[in-house]
């Protein structure tokens, strides 16, 4: 990649390659180095997930939009002026459980000049419990933090001084869908189905929260936005102002009530792709993952029975961002 103008020395990205959708974020450093400023964000649909996750690869459909994406986000790259060293590209449970993960990660590479960090799953929630640290003030307060994403799904039980434990389960949403959501709308036999496995799944982890006895439940990013979108629309006088157009939280983070929770759980589980589609707050590239996203959330409440749920906005690449850019400022 050549650039037309010189690399800025103060500019850094992040790429946050997910089973589901890239994340790219851009940010220019203040001069002391100890604050940042978002120039650019962007997330692509990419899906490299479909039709090969459970058969550990990445089909070559797939790849396709892998790199169709890199050339977009390369352009973007060199748009900003940021230098490729100072790019932080991290791939999660797609690429590291795919056979051709790693041969992918080398073509990107060769191609783009973007070195791609294949990350184990305990890494993962690591990054997510940073990001998560720096958007909410969890003081002394024993948290169950949960990301939903399309190959895994990570749990880290912490404060805002440590972790006490953390686990990626390979249960994400593509994986989820492929093996349980046999129609569209879900039958009542799948969810039984679904609800099984998760108890099974998830057996540690219902120790962990027998054990800890986690109080609150927070959601990074990704499903839980989508509930916050969504549940906004139940309220007699719904305020969009905490989700933006592009789906995301406006602030660090919001919260959502649990009856609504279960309102919105009710409205969703019986309603076809269309149907949920066409939902008030709904995003598409939400709307095929969300069914078993939202079975697995109501799973999690009935463990541990928060007063409610907390949706964060920072996840993996703002963790990526504060370890490896800000030097893990507090």
């Amino acid at each position: 990649m050549r650039y037309l103008m010189l690399p800025k020395p103060n500019r850094y990205a992040v790429l946050d390659l997910g089973t589901n959708i890239f994340h790219l974020l851009i940010i220019e450093l203040s001069e002391n180095e100890a604050d940042f400023k978002v120039l650019y964000k962007e997330k692509i649909p990419v899906k490299i997930g479909k039709g090969g996750i459970s058969q550990g690869i990445i089909i070559p459909e797939a790849q396709k939009r892998i790199m169709q994406a890199f050339s977009r986000f390369s352009s973007t790259l060199q748009s900003y002026c940021v230098g490729l060293h100072k790019v932080f590209a991290t791939a999660t449970s797609a690429f590291r459980s795919a056979k051709n993960g790693a041969s992918i990660a080398e073509d990107i590479f060769q191609n783009f000049g973007i070195q791609i960090d294949i990350i184990k799953g305990t890494e993962e929630a690591m990054y997510i419990y940073e990001g998560v640290r720096q958007a909410i003030p969890l003081k002394d307060k024993l948290a169950l933090i949960m990301d939903i994403g399309g190959g895994s799904v990570e749990f880290i039980l912490g404060n805002a001084h440590k972790i006490f434990w953390k686990q990626s389960f390979e249960i994400g949403g593509q994986r989820l869908l492929d093996q349980f959501m046999r129609t569209d709308p879900i039958t009542q036999l799948d969810l039984y189905r679904l609800e099984i496995y998760l108890e099974t799944a998830l057996l540690e982890l219902t120790k962990i929260l027998f054990r800890y006895s986690p109080q609150m439940l927070i959601g990074s990013a990704g499903a839980f936005e989508t509930v916050v979108a969504m549940t906004e629309y139940l309220q007699p006088e719904p305020d969009t102002k905490l989700i933006d157009a592009h789906g995301e939280l406006t602030q660090k983070y919001a919260r959502i009530d649990k009856d609504d929770f279960y309102r919105l759980y009710q409205k969703l589980i019986p309603a076809s792709y269309q149907e949920r589609k066409e939902m008030e707050g709904m995003l598409e590239l939400r709307t095929d993952m969300i069914v078993v996203g939202m079975a697995l959330i109501k799973f999690i409440i009935e463990k541990i029975n928060p007063s409610h749920i907390i949706a964060c906005a920072y996840a993996l690449k703002e963790g990526v961002l504060f370890h490896k850019i800000l030097g893990n400022k507090p």
